[in-house]
């Protein structure tokens, strides 16, 4: 072992002392330059005219991938010594840390660390549910937490994906809750960003079915709750690039909440297929990266439909995050009835409101601020109800928001690790800062936040988050 050593050291030693001619040294540089240049040339000829139109195209465009396969390895190997990921993790500070305390929680429930809590009287009374990654118990890993009205923390479930048999199933710090709903009962719907599946749990997280897929970003429910909308990709994004991007490959997809059946699936080529004089789907090339990044689908309601005359109850509000496009679609026939793009950039979350408009999350990417727009379908205006320069509020990507009963609304800043709620006067009347454990700069990112009604829950429910002790 000792001879080994002796001879290794030698090697290096030997390696290390190698001397090189100047001209040589700056030679090499010079032709690492060159080559540099050149590569980028036809990289971005790839991406002007496609793989198929350029010398060595799809070489050229597996290799400008490759990258990303480094930075995967590095990840994984800086994931596991600091046991957080480097995309469930963020930077915010408040500007006065005093004003936050430890957040309350119920006897008996795990230990929840890290987060900081800002709370005024003055905010609406409900339930508050949050999903993202948090620290419980020491561990960090995909949560949801539910507060009841004085912001006890009074119920954890642990989203995870333990039970469902799959080849491809990711460590949990590897995977980001990107879709969640709750029912009366407790029991709750969620997917991951890097995830296998969507489950249904009960309110003791027992699985009442799965459905294995790569569901992402979106799940809403219809408003009798019998079924929900949801997207998903038929391959995940490490697979071949233009089998993901093909828009065969990427669905639409209604789900009966009580089986887990899919009921209707709809793919970005059918919609492309039936507007063919509607090219909003076609502004951005197919060989480009991720062209369209579907984020949202969400069913107008009908106790809102008669706001909304220019659509029917269930139509489809459908966001295209790298179009920077929101639409609204009839389900059944495929035909698209009103669209809009450019008031955004990179925007998740279209939400309908009951005054006949639509609430967007705007991220602003590039802008350095986020903030949350009303657009009115039938005017075809737009105006900002959420300035994020007044509340320090930038999520480049992700993020979600609520237009509460009152007016408020509860923003869902994911990159920021936070969730804040603004008034109608505009006042900030709860934040929740998800730090690391121990620290007051380093965030883990947030999902969503949900205001649920004081009355939302069953009896059977309330039962268990007043008594149950949580293992």
């Amino acid at each position: 072992m000792k001879k080994s050593k002796k001879k290794l050291n030698s090697s290096i030693t030997r390696i290390l002392n190698i001397s090189l001619p100047l001209y040589f040294v700056v030679s090499v540089v010079f032709l690492f330059i060159v080559f540099g240049l050149f590569f980028g040339y036809l990289a971005l000829r790839v991406e002007q005219r496609g793989p198929e139109n350029v010398f060595l195209g799809k070489t050229v465009r597996k290799l400008a991938g490759s990258p990303s396969i480094l930075f995967n390895v590095m990840n994984t190997i800086r994931t596991h010594v600091k046991q957080v990921n480097l995309m469930t993790e963020g930077h915010f500070q408040p500007k006065n840390l005093t004003l936050y305390n430890k957040i309350n929680t119920k006897t008996g429930l795990q230990s929840i660390n890290g987060i900081k809590l800002y709370s005024k009287p003055t905010q609406l009374k409900g339930w508050r549910v949050v999903t993202g990654c948090f620290d419980i118990a020491a561990e960090k890993k995909p949560t949801a937490i539910l507060f009841d009205e004085n912001m006890q923390a009074v119920h954890i479930w642990s989203l995870d994906e333990k039970d469902v048999p799959h080849p491809d199933k990711r460590d949990p710090l590897f995977k980001f809750p990107h879709g969640f709903e709750i029912l009366p009962d407790g029991s709750i719907f969620y997917s991951f960003d890097g995830g296998i599946s969507m489950k249904h749990v009960d309110i003791h997280g027992q699985t009442l079915w799965h459905k294995i897929g790569n569901y992402h970003h979106a799940i809403t429910l219809d408003e009798d709750g019998k079924t929900l909308w949801s997207l998903r990709h038929a391959f995940d994004w490490t697979d071949d690039r233009a089998v993901f991007d093909d828009p065969e490959n990427r669905f639409l997809e209604q789900i009966d909440t009580e089986t887990g059946k899919t009921l209707q699936t709809i793919t970005l080529a059918d919609i492309v297929s039936v507007n063919k004089k509607l090219s909003i789907l076609k502004t951005r090339r197919p060989y480009l990266f991720d062209p369209y990044h579907e984020n949202d689908v969400e069913p107008l309601p009908a106790s809102f439909a008669e706001q909304f005359p220019q659509f029917s109850p269930g139509d489809l509000l459908v966001s295209i995050r790298n179009a920077n496009l929101v639409f609204v679609m009839n389900p059944q026939s495929h035909k698209v009835k009103w669209w809009r793009m450019g008031m955004a950039i990179w925007q998740h979350d279209p939400d309908w409101l009951p005054d006949g408009s639509i609430s967007v999350f705007d991220n602003g990417r590039g802008v350095e601020t986020s903030r949350i727009i009303k657009i009115d379908p039938k005017m075809m205006t737009m105006k900002t109800i959420l300035a994020g320069d007044k509340y320090n509020f930038n999520s480049d990507y992700r993020g979600k928001h609520q237009v509460l009963p009152d007016g408020s609304i509860l923003v869902s800043s994911s990159i920021q690790g936070r969730f804040f709620e603004v008034s109608p006067s505009g006042e900030m009347v709860f934040e929740l800062i998800n730090f690391v454990a121990g620290e007051t700069d380093r965030v883990l990112q947030v999902s969503e936040a949900k205001w649920l009604p004081p009355d939302f829950f069953m009896p059977e429910a309330l039962a268990v988050f007043r008594h149950e002790r949580i293992q």
